[in-house]
């Protein structure tokens, strides 16, 4: 060959020691039987050869042993001379050696073993190694001796076996490749670097029933392709890539071809017209030169697993809306008469009402454990995150969670060194963490003892602290705490109470706002859970005048419900029980925003919503969604023009409702956001502008310099930031704002990945490459809602 491996330089190499192996025997047989050899000329052909020599007489006895034999069994000279050649040997040669002396005892006849016989040596250490080895038979001085010439092998060994495993290993790997590239699960689809298909699986003729003759050398997959599905691929790579993807054969290897990896799913039509998923993941198959010389297709049948998750969605849609929904009620009802809303109620009433209100809750924070385990399984858990204090969400949750604590006659005690910690949190998941950690200490604290809460800033973090004096926790146990269903004991489960979800929960939701949880615990002494939040600026808020507001909500006592509430917080309102009635409202009255049922008689939530989008006097109304389906329809209509301050689900949290319409009512009394888009790619000025829909108004920078002549002119509540631009980089701007826009907040959005110190006086910096539009609209969103408190 004409590059050498190592096999093949072993093979050379041994060539080479034969060789040697000849010309040491020929010379030594000379030293030995010449009248006029010297003693040093023996002893110096002897010393210098690479190979081990040793001599035996007759019995086996070791006459003679050279420094390289020395070297390779490990023994100096003084401990083999005169000793039996077996020591360096391991059974079974030592029989075997003892039969051939036995031999040549009663035969006088000795065999000669020749040239490159493998055997196995035994070093001092007791090791066993593979040698290759040479005995002649020579006559010395009138008796008979062997010499026997040896070279440790091991190195090739290891070589031939390493082969022989990596034979194997390719054996193993091509067979299960071809059993993956014929499998009816699997498609597998190659085409050459123009997208023409040169290999056609048999997995795929069965999976789409068309032929591999058939599609082989077409220039284009299309026919196993929803044309839609190209066409908004197309424009999503385009945002994504930060360049124009025409659909076509490169909405499938783009990704690939800039050496991105690239799975998504798909659906493929088959050849009778039917449809199925797949989860399609496309490679670059690269030459020599590392440039892509075509394109491999895998793509996986998720017809079943889609089937698993239709049930799972289904079965979470029904307990969500056959629990929820009558839950709003009885909580909301319950949560009224406990207050005095209507009046007084008379004393042993009272207590039996506080149990049903306690139990009710209970239930409702099981009902939403459940689902939220389920919505971080799946990664659907969103957070709506704003500038706050976290002392009032401490007092907030200490505030709630005392009725629950009184029944095991424990109090929190709070202790705050400073009451202005601020921090950028979901105010409604971190009370959440909050309320289960107290609720935790409650649970397993002495009768009649406090629980301590401490609120303190680390090193940049804010940490809160829950401290109960118990039992602390098992050492067996402590590893396995942010487990789902965890439980120290079997029995705790009934005796204290709770699923063992909670801490699962707190734990992914601290993780998510960049934080992390953990506790400390002693034995007999107690248990603290701390958890710590990257600390933030104090953003500032305006006073907003109460509004009126159109609630839209089929179920009565609901609707009723709703209307106490915010009559209560100095709010009017109005009630639509169906679409009809909500159309006649908005086009009668004026509305600074509306709350929504989904599941409307006759005409459902979404329809309404888009004719509040088509309306030119509803177009732009806040609008806040109270649904069992609120999940659901968040997911449909994400990236929807409508203003949809928040979705939220029932049973209905009259505190994060209440915040809601403050803040959409507040959003009314601000002129509409204004966004300078500063990105020469005209496409991806088109799409985002599309994304963020009528409710903002955009406006398109191609350059540095016509963006210097918006910023002169106008002022803006956020500046979207290219940095590749046709005059410039984008941070260039960044240094030269003019001062009516010196304080508006900075979003990068581009292809290149700007470093760290680059972008001190940036907001957000988000790549295009790795952001999908749910990801830039709520980032967007965030940061107008924050320059609208300020």
């Amino acid at each position: 060959p004409r590059k050498f491996g190592d096999a093949d330089v072993a093979a050379l190499a041994d060539l080479g020691a034969l060789a040697e192996v000849e010309l040491n025997t020929r010379e030594l047989r000379h030293a030995l039987n010449s009248a006029t050899a010297s003693e040093t000329r023996l002893r110096a052909v002897l010393d210098n050869v690479v190979e081990g020599i040793i001599t035996i007489d007759e019995l086996g006895t070791i006459e003679t042993i050279n420094p390289a034999a020395v070297r390779i069994f490990g023994y100096q000279i003084d401990e083999v001379i005169g000793r039996n050649i077996c020591m360096l040997m391991p059974e079974p040669h030592h029989s075997s050696h003892d039969r051939y002396l036995k031999n040549f005892k009663e035969t006088g006849q000795a065999k000669i073993i020749g040239y490159g016989r493998e055997v196995l040596g035994r070093r001092k250490d007791g090791s066993v190694f593979p040698l290759e080895l040479a005995v002649s038979e020579m006559i010395l001085n009138n008796r008979r001796v062997f010499s026997g010439i040896l070279r440790d092998i091991t190195y090739r060994k290891q070589l031939e076996n390493a082969e022989l495993v990596s034979n194997r290993q390719l054996q193993l790997t091509t067979m299960l490749h071809l059993a993956i590239l014929n499998s009816a699960n699997f498609s597998i689809i190659s085409t050459d670097a123009s997208g023409k298909v040169k290999i056609f699986s048999a997995g795929s003729e069965r999976m789409l029933g068309y032929s591999a003759r058939e599609i082989v050398d077409l220039q284009t997959l299309a026919l196993l392709h929803e044309p839609k599905e190209i066409v908004d691929r197309a424009r999503l790579l385009s945002i994504e890539l930060g360049r124009r993807i025409e659909p076509g054969i490169e909405c499938f290897v783009a990704k690939a071809r800039s050496g991105k990896a690239d799975e998504a799913e798909w659906t493929y039509i088959r050849k009778d017209g039917s449809r199925l998923p797949v989860m399609l993941s496309v490679t670059a198959v690269l030459d020599e030169g590392g440039r892509p010389s075509g394109f491999l297709g895998i793509a996986y049948d998720l017809t079943e697993r889609k089937k698993l998750e239709q049930i799972k969605n289904e079965f979470i849609s029904t307990v969500s809306h056959e629990l929820r929904t009558p839950l709003t009620s009885i909580r909301g009802s319950l949560g009224l008469l406990v207050s005095g809303a209507v009046g007084e109620i008379p004393q042993r009433a009272q207590s039996l009402l506080g149990i049903a209100n306690n139990n009710c809750e209970r239930l409702v924070r099981l009902i939403n454990d459940i689902l939220d385990i389920e919505k971080i399984e799946s990664g659907n858990m969103r957070f709506n995150k704003l500038g706050q204090r976290i002392l009032p969400l401490i007092e907030h949750a200490i505030q709630a969670t005392q009725p629950y604590a009184d029944q095991f006659c424990v109090k929190f005690a709070l202790q705050a060194d400073c009451i202005d910690h601020f921090v950028s949190v979901d105010a409604d998941r971190i009370s959440q963490v909050i309320v289960n950690l107290l609720s935790n200490a409650a649970k397993f604290s002495p009768t009649g003892s406090n629980v301590d809460v401490k609120l303190e800033q680390i090193a940049g973090f804010v940490r809160t602290t829950v401290i109960d004096h118990g039992g602390g926790i098992a050492p067996e146990f402590q590893s396995r705490i942010f487990q789902k269903f965890a439980q120290a004991d079997s029995s705790d489960t009934r005796q204290k109470g709770g699923t063992g979800l909670g801490l699962s929960i707190s734990k992914a939701i601290v993780e998510k706002h960049n934080g992390k949880i953990d506790f400390e615990t002693e034995a007999g002494v107690g248990t603290a859970f701390y958890f710590e939040l990257p600390s933030d600026l104090a953003p500032k808020f305006v006073s907003q005048a109460h509004a009126r507001i159109l609630i839209c909500e089929d179920d009565p006592d609901i609707a009723r419900l709703l209307n106490m509430m915010l009559k209560q917080t100095g709010f009017s309102s109005d009630i639509a029980c169906d679409a009809v009635q909500a159309r006649a409202l908005l086009n009668a009255g004026q509305y600074e925003a509306m709350t929504l049922d989904l599941n409307l008689p006759g005409e459902n939530g979404f329809s309404l919503l888009n004719w509040i989008r088509a309306n030119e006097k509803t177009a732009d109304l806040p609008v806040v969604v109270v649904s069992a389906a609120a999940e659901q329809g968040r997911d449909k209509l994400i990236g929807g023009a409508v203003h949809v301050v928040d979705w939220l689900t029932k049973p209905i949290d009259e505190a994060k409702l209440l915040k809601s319409l403050r803040l959409a009512t507040m959003h009314q009394l601000i002129d509409k956001p204004a966004i300078l888009h500063v990105e020469d790619d005209v496409d991806v000025a088109k799409i985002v502008a599309t994304l963020l829909g009528p409710a903002t108004e955009v406006t398109h920078a191609p350059s540095i310099s016509i963006a210097m002549e918006k910023l002169i002119g106008k002022k803006f509540s956020l500046i979207i930031l290219d940095l590749g631009l046709p005059d410039g980089t984008g941070l260039d701007l960044l240094s030269s704002l003019p001062a009516l826009n010196a304080g508006t907040p900075v979003m990068v959005f581009s292809a290149e990945e700007a470093t760290q110190s680059s972008l001190g006086n940036v907001s957000a910096a988000l790549v295009k490459s790795r952001t999908s539009n749910e990801q830039l609209l709520a980032t967007i969103q965030a940061l107008i809602g924050k320059r609208h408190a300020e």
